[in-house]
């Protein structure tokens, strides 16, 4: 079920990872969502498993912000390797 979670925040973090990545990125919405799980994902793993961390009671947020983090470079990585040159 936490990964359940892990793919439904990821759609919001993918949105607000963008917001934070300077420049404009030449991609649409589904690669954003589709990083945004990826940096969801990333998050939770290095909560869970590289800081062996619990759950906590309410909103995890070293865990949100790990994620928005994690999408965030992603989303730099992407632009970086398939930005269109002009």
């Amino acid at each position: 079920m936490d990964w359940l979670w892990t793919i439904l925040g990821g759609l919001l973090i993918g949105v607000l990872a963008r917001i934070f990545v300077r420049g404009r990125q030449n991609f649409g919405i589904i690669v954003t969502i589709l990083l945004g799980i990826g940096g969801a994902a990333i998050g939770h793993w290095l909560w869970y498993t590289v800081l062996n961390r619990e759950d906590t009671a309410g909103i995890n947020w070293i865990q949100l912000f790990m994620s928005i983090a994690a999408a965030a470079i992603l989303i730099g990585i992407w632009g970086a390797i398939f930005s269109k040159k002009r």
